[in-house]
């Protein structure tokens, strides 16, 4: 009976999966020592890159450990989880670890591991927690089948994407490209379908769901009206009305200037717009076209940053009111925009210093030979800014 008791209880031993049994410790632990200790993965990764760090993140709860106490936590890869599920005493394959001091009766931890395995290929990772040096595993978590990719591919989609959006001049289309080709890493054996659908379910679905959804409304619809101003010709008015005006260069350049505060709902589409339409103004009156890349940058950004009504006030309201919530300031976040405006020194005085540079006339540097070489000849300026504002 004695022999068929020890056949039994082994044959149970060797199909009880590490993480039940580790399961069963820790309820004896905390029986025993009227300690509680709780632990659980949170953010498993979808794909490990060899040879690089890769962050799982946890929540861990301690009762009834000293304070002082260090609780450790060690991730362990494969082949030395059955073992480590019996003792923490000796761990091979240790792909991480993490101190955690328990500083009160009750401690709760929410918090990241840092893991790095060597080779590609699926690996099964069990995290445990054990006391300071003490052997016995008080909890445990596990993935299974987490598959890892030599690192260097996680370039692939920067590479497509920059690639893609130089041949096309489509950025969407270099966008989804990009997300294409990261979803065909992350999936079984590169299976270019479901790489297609896990761009779609995993970084399209999972972006918008995590993002600020009255952000992305207010940016598509002033996208919206961006390119309806474009369309029925509102850029080329604009050019036309500033052109009688701009009858000596710094006329043309302060011209330029206005130009680009007015055009005040958004930095990109102040770059789009002012630089093509103000391009010929500034060119037969002998403005370079460095100088006049120099005028569209300093005003677009920084008037898109001040303007009340502008693609910038979704995020920039979005920002306030989190941090108005998480200080418990019961205050409109748009009045806290609108005092701050005085204290924004970057785009006041970058504002100012395009309106002083257009009205004096004053250059210096590589600035000042790009506008002598644009005066001595007798076209367009062909310098090496004139690319900025194709």
């Amino acid at each position: 009976m004695g022999e068929g008791l020890r056949w039994g209880l082994g044959k149970w031993g060797g199909r009880c999966s590490a993480r039940l049994f580790l399961a069963a410790m820790a309820l004896v632990v905390s029986i025993a020592s009227g300690s509680e200790i709780r632990f659980a993965l949170t953010d498993p990764p979808i794909v490990l890159l060899t040879g690089i760090n890769a962050s799982v993140g946890f929540d861990l709860l301690a009762a009834g450990i000293e304070t002082g106490s260090e609780l450790l936590i060690h991730v362990i890869e494969g082949a030395d989880a059955d073992a480590a599920a019996r003792s923490a005493s000796q761990l091979n394959n240790v792909v991480g670890e993490l101190l955690v001091v328990v500083d009160s009766e009750l401690t709760q931890v929410s918090g990241v591991v840092d893991i790095r395995v060597g080779a590609s290929g699926s690996h099964d990772l069990i995290f445990l927690v054990t006391l300071g040096g003490n052997s016995t595993v008080l909890a445990s978590d596990s993935i299974t089948r987490l598959r890892s990719i030599p690192g260097v591919l996680c370039l692939l989609p920067t590479f497509f994407i920059i690639v893609v959006a130089i041949q096309s001049k489509n950025v969407v289309l270099a966008l989804f490209m990009g997300l294409f080709v990261g979803g065909v890493l992350i999936s079984p054996n590169y299976n270019p379908f479901l790489g297609f659908m896990r761009a779609g379910d995993t970084f399209l679905y999972g972006g918008l769901s995590g993002a600020d959804q009255g952000l992305l409304l207010f940016t598509w619809f002033m996208s919206g009206l961006v390119g309806l101003i474009t369309k029925n010709g509102g850029a080329l008015a604009l050019g036309r009305a500033f052109a009688p005006l701009a009858t000596t260069a710094p006329r043309a350049q302060l011209c330029a200037v206005c130009a680009g505060v007015a055009v005040f709902f958004d930095d990109y589409a102040s770059i789009l717009i002012v630089g093509p339409t103000m391009r010929a103004v500034t060119d037969e009156r002998r403005v370079s076209r460095a100088k006049l890349a120099f005028i569209v940058d300093t005003t677009a950004a920084p008037v898109a940053s001040l303007a009340v009504l502008s693609t910038w006030v979704g995020f920039k309201l979005s920002v306030v009111q989190q941090q108005l919530a998480t200080l418990g300031v019961k205050e409109d976040g748009l009045s806290v925009i609108v005092r701050s405006i005085p204290y924004c020194f970057y785009p006041l005085f970058a504002i100012a210093f395009a309106f002083i540079v257009a009205i004096s006339g004053l250059d210096f540097g590589p600035m000042l030979r790009a506008e002598e070489k644009a005066k001595a000849q007798a076209g367009p300026a062909e310098d090496e800014g004139e690319g900025a504002t194709e």
